[in-house]
């Protein structure tokens, strides 16, 4: 049976990380992450795994090395990317077992257990790449809260720092 992550949970794992890696200021270091949990990265044709090529990213195990690998195929752009990494760690942190080799969880999934799965690896990296406390701290230093500004400032999309914002009841401009 499958243990749900609630957010707070979640919050708390990346919390842990952000504090252990240093990483108080945005945009936040993925590769800090990667390097400090000595998690190799690699940009790579997912097809010769024999995989479908609208995976984006993810995340196995060669031995005893945990191995992030971004498909080159998909060609993501900078935020996206970002994205597709902190997905992929919010499976390593939240749903990878010690004997497991890989991880990946398709969205068109259809049970309920991936499904789940993939929101909660979501809401990691949207709270990993934007906390909560670093939002609120960068939204009151601006003069205007610009949308674009803070999206740029975060290196996510201007869709995910709305959905941020409004999450957060913070109002902004969007030019």
């Amino acid at each position: 049976m499958y243990n749900k992550k609630s957010q707070r949970d979640i919050k708390n794992i990346i919390n842990s990380l952000l504090k252990k890696h240093n990483l108080l200021y945005p945009p936040v270091s993925l590769d800090k992450i990667l390097e400090g949990e000595n998690i190799k990265y690699l940009e790579k044709d997912l097809s010769s795994l024999g995989l479908d090529d609208n995976i984006d990213a993810l995340m196995y195990k060669d031995k005893d090395v945990n191995i992030l690998a971004v498909n080159s195929r998909t060609h993501l752009y900078y935020e996206r990317k970002r994205f597709s990494i902190a997905h992929e760690l919010g499976h390593l942190f939240l749903h990878f077992t010690d004997n497991q080799k890989y991880y990946i969880a398709f969205r068109n999934n259809q049970g309920t257990e991936g499904k789940q799965q993939e929101i909660e690896a979501n809401i990691f990296a949207a709270n990993l790449l934007m906390p909560d406390e670093m939002v609120e701290h960068e939204y009151f230093e601006l003069d205007l809260p610009i949308l674009s500004t803070l999206a740029e400032k975060f290196k996510v999309s201007k869709a995910a720092m709305k959905i941020k914002l409004d999450t957060l009841q913070l109002g902004y401009i969007d030019v």
